[in-house]
């Protein structure tokens, strides 16, 4: 947990919520499930950017003689994936809550 921005992280929420009161203000959508929406839009955009750095040619890719830095890839990219659909089941979930 030491190496995690969390700075990064609240203000890429906050840009996401934002983007989520000006979808509500133009649209009928309210902005809890439009916030949700865009966040786990850019996170899967970051799980997407994660594979494919990690492919050769990328820029994380280490080669296959370290099986440490991939079991850690692989710890970090379930975790993103889980966070992801989390994220998404409550926009889901908030979008059926707040839709009239």
């Amino acid at each position: 947990m030491n190496d995690i921005d969390f700075r990064v992280l609240l203000l890429v929420s906050a840009g996401c919520f934002l983007l989520g009161l000006a979808i509500d203000y133009f649209t009928g959508l309210h902005w809890l499930p439009a916030g949700l929406f865009v966040l786990s839009a850019v996170w899967f955009n970051g799980v997407v950017a994660s594979i494919e750095d990690r492919q050769p040619g990328g820029w994380d890719h280490v080669g296959n003689d370290k099986p440490i830095p991939d079991a850690e890839f692989k710890k970090m990219l379930n975790m993103q994936k889980l966070c992801t659909l989390i994220i998404f089941v409550l926009a889901i979930l908030s979008l059926a809550f707040t839709s009239n």
